[in-house]
């Protein structure tokens, strides 16, 4: 017997530790990612790779590209994980990124940078893969608690990797963060090989003669896909809300502190590290939002609190434009990412809730999918807005934008109230109606077929 085979049967996996490894791994992963691109338009900037007055078009095009290649790519590989393993996946992504963003730091103009992020958004992707991971193992009655949790973890990363990376770039150079990043991604593919488990059973494939079964199955498919458009659609705006002032976030930081007089020469490590900050403490405010605002899905909650959460989003906006300060600018991003982060975990759960466990990866990849479309136009609109009107006008308008998800989710609330419904206590235990899958073999027994088992016994006694 090879030494790498096991004997007897598997040992079942604990959803517990495995949502912990899943969380670490996913943490470390997106931290390398944040660690460097955040200060993407200062590095532009400081390597002089573009002219001044393009920096913010081209820190709009850089961020841009990697959304619009992931937005095909995800269900592709949501699928495959569906078919051939979860965790394949999530070591796909990671590794892949490890690569692309050491190669980033070595490239020295523009038209490279956007190739690479256009590979950064084709071959990675870890929230899919980690999603549908841990959707899969966990019972349903802790969905919404381990989906808020992974929400929180984009988050989380996002603060330790804004504030390390603006640390790390203030004493080396932003072009060191993507070396590091790189390193920090290729640790967490280990932890995710050491540690991550799946028990995972292909799902059977339906033989030539059972074409009708096929042609059910591709029908429901079809209505599942329909009902969570609304909720697809929803999670594309919050996306484009989140990224909206990507491109030109460092440059307001460094307009405020030097009093809008710097220059190529003039970029001190106090911008990069201010940014940091800014962004650290508000991602620490939006884990908060991810799990708090997720967990209220699971009580009784009125239709009016979904609006007054969406109403938040604005007010946090609008107070960046009123007060034209670093305190204003880090009070109005804690107070904007905290509520539309927490409504963005309350729409993956929700889309979790509408589809079966046996295509969750698929549903998960549509996410992504639908977040890339907000990833890929924000950053255009926002850069476009500020060149033509400034920093405090793009915050207006986009304060102004925020509006629209006060009717968006009293509709989603009145369209799914069953979703938005805690479930019963005696039905958590149990498997949704939608997640039995019966194989061929144990199709519905025609009466033909009883009596020719019964013949066939008697023939053989």
């Amino acid at each position: 017997m090879p030494w790498f085979s096991r004997s007897g049967p598997r040992k079942p996996v604990n959803w517990k530790s495995n949502l912990v490894a899943v969380w670490l791994s996913q943490f470390i992963s997106l931290s390398a990612f944040y660690f460097c691109l955040p200060f993407l338009p200062l590095y532009l900037k400081e390597k002089q790779i573009v002219p001044l007055e393009e920096v913010s078009y081209w820190s709009g095009v850089f961020i841009a590209a990697a959304p619009i290649s992931m937005m095909i790519m995800s269900p592709i590989w949501g699928a495959l994980g569906d078919r051939y393993g979860r965790k394949m996946m999530l070591v796909r992504s990671t590794l892949a990124g490890a690569f692309v963003l050491y190669l980033m730091s070595v490239v020295d103009n523009i038209e490279a940078l956007v190739v690479l992020r256009l590979l950064q958004g084709a071959f990675t992707g870890t929230i899919p893969s980690a999603q549908s991971l841990v959707s899969a193992a966990t019972p349903e009655k802790n969905q919404s608690f381990a989906l808020g949790l992974m929400m929180a973890a984009i988050n989380a990363a996002y603060t330790a990797g804004a504030y390390f990376g603006g640390i790390y770039a203030q004493h080396f150079g932003a072009e060191a963060t993507f070396k590091m990043a790189g390193y920090l991604l290729l640790i967490s593919t280990i932890m995710v090989l050491a540690m991550v488990r799946e028990d995972f059973t292909p799902p059977v494939r339906l033989s030539s003669n059972t074409r009708s079964a096929r042609l059910r199955q591709r029908r429901a498919s079809i209505t599942q896909f329909r009902t969570g458009i609304p909720a697809l659609l929803i999670i594309a705006f919050i996306a484009l809300l989140q990224t909206y002032d990507g491109p030109y976030l460092p440059l307001y930081v460094e307009s405020i502190v030097t009093g809008g007089t710097a220059t190529v020469a003039s970029i001190s490590g106090e911008v990069y590290r201010m940014t940091g900050n800014i962004n650290a403490l508000a991602s620490i405010i939006a884990v908060g939002g991810s799990i708090s605002i997720s967990y209220i899905m699971d009580k009784k909650t009125p239709r009016i609190a979904w609006a007054l959460l969406a109403l938040g989003c604005s007010l946090g906006v609008w107070v960046i434009g009123w007060v034209e300060t670093i305190a204003g600018l880090t009070l109005g991003r804690t107070m904007f990412l905290f509520f539309v982060s927490g409504l963005a975990s309350v729409l993956v759960v929700l889309l979790s809730r509408l589809t079966p466990s046996h295509k969750r990866g698929a549903a998960m990849g549509w996410t992504v999918t639908a977040r890339c479309v907000g990833w890929a136009v924000a950053p255009m609109l926002g850069s476009i807005v500020e060149q033509r009107y400034g920093y405090h006008a793009a915050y207006w308008w986009l304060g102004i934008i925020s509006l629209m998800l006060i009717p968006a989710f009293l509709w989603l609330t009145g369209r799914y109230p069953e979703a938005f419904r805690p479930p019963a206590e005696d039905e958590a235990d149990e498997p949704m109606e939608a997640e039995v899958i019966l194989p061929p073999q144990s199709l519905p027994i025609t009466p033909q077929q009883t009596s020719a088992s019964v013949r066939g016994k008697a023939e053989d006694r």
